[in-house]
């Protein structure tokens, strides 16, 4: 499973300080491009914050769930 593959390694993801100040990173799908997983991967285990469809306002989504 996918989320598994970003819990053995977190820090694989990016940092998307476009989209937010928030110690977030972004892992988008090889299979499924256009989805991202949005986690926190300071936090044991990792926090699943989303998965996002890339067309949606991500901005606006990770400002309502903080």
């Amino acid at each position: 499973m996918l989320v598994h593959f970003v819990a053995e390694s977190p820090l694989r993801g990016h940092i998307r300080q476009g989209l937010t100040t928030r110690p977030l990173r972004f892992w988008t799908l090889t299979k499924y491009p256009s989805y991202t997983i949005v986690y926190r991967p300071d936090m044991v285990p990792v926090q699943i914050i989303a998965v996002l469809h890339g067309k949606r306002n991500i901005r606006r989504i990770l400002k309502q769930r903080s």
